[in-house]
């Protein structure tokens, strides 16, 4: 038997704010996938949206996880395909906050050793953290270089304390509104700048992640940030639309079989 449980992390696009629910209606979902819903503690079949967390707009509600375990699912017997029994992922992420809240002494790290618990409940360890966080702290002015990583490496520093040494992949995520759309050309001309000044910086930071915290086994994700800002990509510059969830979810799909690979992720 061969399965993997995966900790998503992050802000809303990293829960159910996709545009989409998948599966269908009518549609089963896909073989081996299951979800862990941190607000009701319950495993269930993996089906967007879960029930507790908010969505956007009413009949939305879709996310990036459906997606990649179908993609999973579906890939053919063989050395790509590492985990054939089960693929669980456990959606923990916090809307519309910053990587602060992440740290040990900030609200959201808690539901890290919950969601330990409820899988060492079953037999099972963590296999990997999928790491989607950035959009707030590139709109966030009074953040200066390297806060960032410093939340990042105190949030990993926090799970290896409480003794899981699974790989912690961390996204390229800045995209949110930035440089899209009426609203932001009517911001004036210098706060428009240091908005734009600020995005580039944290790309920045976050791109040299895998290198600063290599030694906390932090590893290179996705560059999501190439998702295009406008629909159907993202639905509103910022969340992502029906396309956009399914490049997401094949981004991650690559990331997470080149580590399988490379025997990074087991």
């Amino acid at each position: 038997m061969s399965k993997i449980v995966l900790v998503a992390l992050g802000q809303s696009n990293s829960i159910f704010y996709g545009q989409s629910p998948w599966p269908l209606p009518g549609n089963s979902t896909a073989p081996g996938a299951v979800f862990y819903n941190f607000l009701t503690g319950l495993f269930t079949p993996a089906a967007d949206p879960l029930p507790g967390f908010t969505i956007p707009c009413p009949g939305w509600g879709g996310s990036i996880w459906t997606r990649l375990m179908y993609l999973l699912s579906i890939e053919p017997a063989g050395p790509r395909k590492p985990w054939p029994d089960m693929v669980c992922i456990a959606p923990i992420g916090h809307a519309s906050a910053g990587s602060a809240v992440w740290r040990q002494d900030g609200p959201s790290f808690p539901r890290i050793a919950q969601v330990r618990a409820a899988v060492a409940a079953l037999g099972l360890s963590i296999g990997g953290y999928l790491w989607m966080n950035g959009e707030t702290d590139g709109a966030d002015l009074s953040m200066s270089y390297g806060q960032h990583t410093a939340n990042v490496q105190n949030l990993v520093e926090g799970i290896r304390l409480q003794g899981c040494d699974a790989p912690f992949f961390a996204a390229g995520c800045t995209t949110c509104r930035n440089g899209v759309g009426p609203s932001f050309e009517l911001i004036d001309g210098p706060t428009r700048t240091a908005k734009i000044k600020r995005v580039a910086s944290l790309r920045l930071e976050q791109s040299r992640l895998p290198d600063v915290l290599a030694w906390a086994g932090v590893e290179r994700g996705p560059d999501l940030d190439i998702i295009a800002a406008t629909a159907p990509s993202r639905w509103d510059g910022c969340h992502l639309g029906d396309i956009g969830q399914f490049v997401a979810a094949e981004m991650w799909r690559e990331t997470l079989l080149d580590a399988s690979a490379n025997q990074i992720i087991n």
